[in-house]
């Protein structure tokens, strides 16, 4: 019998014993003592490590190791960017999913446009990981080191400090950059996550808002004189590679309308040292799934002719289109409404009294 037959015949028997696992503690085989429908073969319970498969008894072996439960999800492979053809980050979309004002969104417009910056991978170098690096103009990603580093907060102009962190480490008091941003006279604040998985439903867009409206804030500022230099964020976790880096990448997707990909790949090129396991690559995808769909609901509202509602009015006779749908309302629709000024349909019970 070829390899090939034997792994088609070592599929349909995985493909039994799947089945077969259903019981609560043991898988079960048929015997090949009968075939008759009138005596059915008995089942005859035996434990996985006991099963024999094909593959022991035609003399050929696996290629792999045999796994009794569901599969995983695909790996998401993220190949290194590339030095010939560098990842530019395009204009500004985000602000249209946002329900700011019109004067914040080109506000918003003109601050988060940032040039593209050169791949610093090849200058990496292993001490860099315990300090920050500025993935755009306005917004840098670091570790908890980087926000205590004052000297280093003070020289880039850092105004807000942004942790994000694990709820049991907010309740502790272990991460914050309040000590650092009350010494310098800065903002700190802090997105606090259960889970990775609160990344999706909150986490994001509570790390969005807070960042676009300090920058629209110290926008205002530098406006009016107050300040001289325009705002910047760090956001930092423990490491500086896990949760602060996904809130960074979710930014950029939201920001700019690029793939979770092309992100992974920009923000690799300036901090080498950020980790995205195959768990927080498929929360990206879940995200830009979102983003998708909201970009969807938006430009088909915008295509769609506006719509006039109309009110059913006495003494109309023309007809009109209420939700697609042609209505004639008659010429004596008047007849009506005679005589029923003094009708009212309900009343109290005052002089009610059961019989």
């Amino acid at each position: 019998m070829t390899a090939r037959a034997v792994n088609r015949l070592d599929a349909e028997r995985l493909e039994a014993a799947a089945v077969l696992a259903n019981y609560p503690s043991q898988d079960y085989y048929c015997s090949n003592q009968s075939t008759s429908t009138s005596n059915p073969t008995p089942f005859i319970p035996k434990s996985q490590t006991e099963m024999s498969t094909i593959p022991d008894i035609q003399g050929v072996e696996h290629t792999a190791k045999l796994e009794w439960r569901a599969p995983s999800p695909p790996h998401i492979n993220v190949p290194a960017a590339s030095d010939e053809f560098p990842i530019q980050i395009p204009p500004v979309v985000g602000t249209q999913h946002t329900s700011m004002s019109e004067d914040d969104r080109n506000i918003l417009k003109v601050i988060a446009q940032t040039e593209t910056f050169p791949s610093a991978v090849n200058d990496w170098q292993y001490e860099k990981r315990r300090r920050a690096q500025p993935i755009l103009e306005f917004l840098h990603l670091g570790p908890s080191a980087a926000a205590r580093d004052i000297e280093y907060v003070r020289n880039n102009q850092i105004t807000l400090l942004l942790a994000v962190r694990n709820s049991a480490t907010a309740q502790a008091r272990l991460l914050s950059g309040e000590k650092v941003a009350n010494q310098l006279g800065i903002q700190a604040a802090a997105v606090d996550l259960h889970g990775m998985q609160d990344l999706i439903s909150t986490g994001f867009s509570q790390a969005i808002k807070i960042i676009n409206d300090h920058l629209i804030a110290m926008h205002r500022l530098q406006v009016s004189g107050f300040r001289k230099h325009p705002g910047k964020v760090l956001v930092f976790c423990e490491s500086g590679n896990e949760r602060s880096s996904a809130v960074v990448a979710a930014y950029m997707m939201f920001m700019y309308g690029m793939e979770f990909i092309p992100v992974i790949q920009y923000i690799q090129t300036q901090r080498f040292c950020v980790a995205f396991d195959d768990a927080v690559k498929e929360l990206f995808l879940t995200y830009q799934g979102l983003l998708d769909a909201q970009s969807g609901v938006m430009m088909a509202a915008i295509a769609a002719p506006p719509r006039q509602a109309a009110k059913r009015g006495r003494g109309r006779s023309h007809s009109i289109e209420e939700d697609g749908m042609d209505v004639d309302y008659p010429d004596d629709d008047e007849e009506r409404f005679e005589n029923r000024a003094g009708f009212v349909p309900f009343r109290d019970r005052t002089s009610w009294a059961p019989n």
